[in-house]
Order: C-alpha cells, then sequence, then structure tokens
C-alpha cells in the first residue's frame, strides 16, 4: 500500500495536473502552436515526475530493514575499516592561450580506497543495522 500511496498517486496527480493545463490552454485559444504546448506540459509532468522520484529515493534509502518504516535511520557512527593504495587513470588537458586543446593524455594518479564501516540506527525499532561503503580518493 506505501508503494502505491508513495509512488502512483502522485504520477497520477501529476497526469490530471498535465491534462488540465493542456485543455485550459487550448480552451483559452492561446496564441501557441500545439506543439509548444504539448512542450510544456511534457517539461512540466517530467519534472513532477523527476522531483517525486528524487523524493521517494531519499526516503528509500533511509528505510530501516526489520520494521520497514521510511525515513527512519540516521547514521551514528562512521569509521575506517581499511585503506589501500591504489591509482587512478586521470585525463587531462593541454589548452593554448586561447582555450583552445592543444592535446588530450591519460595520467596515472596515486589514490587510495577507504573502506567505512557505517552504523544506522532506527528511530522507531531502535534496530541497528550496518553496512560498508568504499570511497577512492585522490592523493
Amino acid at each position: 500500500m506505501k508503494f502505491f500511496n508513495l509512488i502512483v498517486i502522485p504520477f497520477l496527480f501529476a497526469g490530471i495536473f498535465g491534462f488540465w493545463l493542456y485543455f485550459k490552454l487550448v480552451q483559452e485559444q492561446i496564441p501557441f502552436e500545439k506543439d509548444e504546448v504539448t512542450n510544456y506540459i511534457f517539461i512540466v509532468v517530467m519534472s513532477i515526475a523527476i522531483l517525486i522520484a528524487g523524493i521517494n529515493f531519499y526516503f528509500f534509502s533511509k528505510r530501516c530493514t526489520s520494521c520497514r518504516k521510511w525515513n527512519a535511520l540516521s547514521i551514528i557512527s562512521k569509521e575506517v575499516v581499511d585503506e589501500k593504495p591504489s591509482h587512478k587513470t586521470k585525463k587531462l588537458t593541454d589548452k593554448n592561450s586561447k582555450g583552445e586543446v592543444i592535446r588530450t593524455r591519460e595520467v596515472s594518479v596515486p589514490s587510495t580506497i577507504y573502506t567505512y564501516l557505517i552504523h544506522k540506527k532506527c528511530k522507531f525499532c531502535e534496530q541497528i543495522t550496518e553496512y560498508t561503503k568504499e570511497k577512492n580518493i585522490e592523493n
């Protein structure tokens, strides 16, 4: 039921808003071409859909694995477990005084891969969840 409430209903409202806007513009006979109005409606509906999808993704990433409540997890600790030396390939471009690219080359840059152990706690059921995350940082 939560899936339906958080994803389907907002898309339904975005579609209804798009149709309402389209018919309102057609009724008033605004001197736009239909292609421009259709493009405008498409941009508005897609913007709303992307915003809703981003909000849902944010709350889904904080969902508790035991009680399944949304926006429940908060980070209580983050510690470095492992460090590994590594190399990263980076593209460098040389430019002249006019800003034009003269050449492009690939360079191997030293970096370090950090492995973090992250502890999160649910604010409803007090369950502690832990997971690891790797991050590659240039030296």
